[in-house]
């Protein structure tokens, strides 16, 4: 629990009512342990398969390691999966080693023993953390104001789409929006990026990672990103304390 001073407490919260706040993905899109579910994505989509394994079945701070240290000396899935503590029945750790024994350590096979939706959450967490990180440069960069060569968001009344429709901020139109209309992508092949600093952060973000947009793009559906707008900073409304 978070306490502050009563001015400290009307300071925040005034900030809240009349700025609003940055749209960062919180801590729980990345998971809650030592090994950030980013990094899990970022190994699938770079089809590093037993990297991705790994990264969840690896030893870890404030964990019965004994079981982890156990599958990475021996790589035995059965044994493994007999030393399992009870807490880790029906785990992702557990389905990924029955998948391991059952494919006799076939990792990208193994894999696919994860629920989709679960599967899913590592990579949309990456998405999340370049996202974020573009965000904070975003804002470092032009403040609080729409920029030309942002992307906003059109409002279409009674069309039903896949992703909305968004348009350029010009020099012709900058004055008719406010950051609160700024959206930008999460990385994916079928969004558009900004056509200033922001969308050359973009490439330069996920080439760090050994990725491009074009790889995003996947014949194997579960691994193929088509990417979705996130609003920069939300006003929200009715705000009382």
């Amino acid at each position: 629990m978070m306490q502050g001073s009563r001015e400290q407490i009307n300071r925040a919260m005034t900030s809240l009512r009349d700025v609003g706040f940055i749209n960062y993905f919180g801590m729980q899109r990345f998971g809650n342990s030592l090994i950030s579910t980013y990094h899990v994505g970022r190994a699938l989509l770079l089809n590093q398969w037993e990297t991705a394994v790994d990264l969840i079945l690896k030893p870890r701070e404030g964990d019965d390691n004994r079981w982890r240290e156990h599958w990475m000396n021996t790589r035995d899935a059965k044994s493994t999966l007999e030393m399992l503590p009870h807490h880790k029945k029906s785990s992702v750790e557990q389905q990924l080693l029955r998948g391991l024994l059952k494919s006799r350590n076939d990792y990208q096979a193994s894999f696919y023993s994860i629920p989709r939706n679960t599967r899913l959450i590592y990579l949309h967490s990456y998405q999340s953390y370049i996202w974020n990180v573009i965000v904070t440069q975003r804002l470092q960069r032009d403040g609080f104001k729409a920029a030309v060569g942002d992307l906003v968001q059109k409002s279409v009344e009674n069309e039903v789409l896949a992703l909305p429709r968004v348009e350029y901020v010009t020099e012709e139109n900058e004055n008719d929006f406010t950051i609160y209309d700024v959206v930008l992508p999460l990385p994916g092949h079928g969004v558009k990026y900004p056509v200033h600093q922001a969308g050359k952060w973009f490439t330069e973000e996920l080439a760090k990672d050994g990725l491009t947009v074009e790889m995003l793009k996947n014949s194997n559906r579960d691994l193929s990103l088509s990417g979705a707008y996130r609003k920069c900073v939300v006003k929200p409304t009715d705000v009382s304390w």
